[in-house]
């Protein structure tokens, strides 16, 4: 994991060096994101949550470009239980700061481009916790929260770094941009130290967001 990282450092290192335009981008959106695990988990939806950051264009030459992106999104799941006339809900919140390195291909013009983005990315978990939402006709409703712990630890759930890969597609108009994106963890997030359970977990999330492009340099 630190060696991709130091990659993705290295790469940045040499796009400024070499890029001919650069633009920043604060954005802000949604994510659609649930876990895919290894086994049958039943119960198991997605959750709607926010991601807000800063996308950095190292234009290479007219038509492509390096796009490294500091962001911090939420991703997770929602399970519903219903025993009886009682159903507990509960949402998963994985916090991340997420860091994207993407290659990026643009087409149009400068009032009006159309891009193709993919690239690997790393999340940092930062926090975790489990929302239990409990509702019934009989009984009001009532909500706790348990922390949940990151890292690889034998008291640890999930995983605190993740790797992935993102596939995107955007549409810059006069400096506004909208972005749609699908991201897949390609590492392993459940904790399973002694592998025990024999449980794999994966992000996957499909995020919108929209930023307006400021130029830094030309």
């Amino acid at each position: 994991m630190k060696k991709v990282f130091l990659t993705m450092i290295v790469a940045l290192s040499t796009c400024f060096s070499a890029n001919a335009q650069v633009t920043i981008t604060p954005k802000i959106g949604l994510t659609i994101s649930s876990v895919g695990y290894s086994e049958d988990v039943k119960d198991v939806s997605v959750r709607t949550s926010t991601q807000l950051g800063l996308a950095f264009d190292l234009g290479i030459n007219s038509g492509f470009s390096i796009q490294p992106e500091l962001l911090y999104i939420q991703k997770g799941d929602k399970r519903t239980k219903k025993i009886g006339t009682v159903t507990n809900t509960e949402y998963l919140h994985i916090n991340y700061l997420e860091i994207p390195v993407l290659a990026k291909m643009k087409f149009g013009n400068d009032n009006t481009e159309f891009y193709i983005t993919a690239g690997p990315s790393l999340g940092i978990g930062m926090s975790a916790d489990i929302r239990t939402v409990t509702s019934s006709s009989l009984i009001p409703s009532a909500s706790t929260t348990d922390k949940v712990k990151l890292g690889t630890e034998n008291d640890a759930l999930f995983k605190r770094f993740d790797l992935g890969l993102q596939l995107g597609v955007g549409v810059v108009l006069y400096g506004f941009t909208f972005d749609v994106r699908y991201g897949n963890s390609i590492v392993n997030i459940f904790n399973d130290p002694d592998n025990d359970l024999g449980v794999k977990a994966y992000n996957r999330t499909l995020g919108i967001s929209v930023g307006y492009a400021f130029l830094i340099s030309k």
